[in-house]
């Protein structure tokens, strides 16, 4: 089961390594992007920006670094099924065809492809929280 967590672990690692350093590379790109996007207000690009570099930043510390990997866990669990709801609804509802922002591996994928990514890595995520029950405290009586 270990070996399982660390390959996913790894995975989850350069994901958000190569999705991270994209946006930074070329953050004007990434920005272009969210202009795009037809529910996010104008005024709020800058900040969605920088809170999704900053969050992923975060995953992949968390990830990184051994004592705080489950949290890396839970956080990239919740990103890749916000987006993944994000990515569905705009689909669904806008007929959204327009590039994905997230470049390297991303950017080949097609949005049904694209989301079927993000929920079945939010699923190995959670199944990686769930497994690993000593990181789960139980409830107080």
């Amino acid at each position: 089961m270990n070996r399982f967590i660390q390959i996913i672990r790894y995975i989850l690692i350069f994901i958000f390594a190569i999705t991270l350093f994209n946006k930074l590379f070329d953050y004007a790109a990434f920005k272009q992007q969210l202009f795009l996007s037809p529910l996010i207000p104008p005024s709020y690009m800058g900040l969605i920006a920088i809170l999704t570099i900053t969050f992923e930043s975060a995953i992949l510390i968390f990830l990184i670094i051994d004592k705080y990997n489950m949290y890396g866990f839970l956080l990239s669990s919740f990103l890749l099924s916000l987006f993944g709801f994000y990515l569905l609804f705009l689909v669904v509802n806008f007929k959204f065809n327009k590039p994905c922002g997230c470049g390297f591996i991303f950017s080949f994928l097609s949005y049904s492809q694209h989301i079927i990514f993000n929920f079945s890595f939010s699923l190995l995520s959670s199944l990686i929280i769930l497994l690993n029950r000593k990181w789960i405290s139980p409830l107080p009586q």
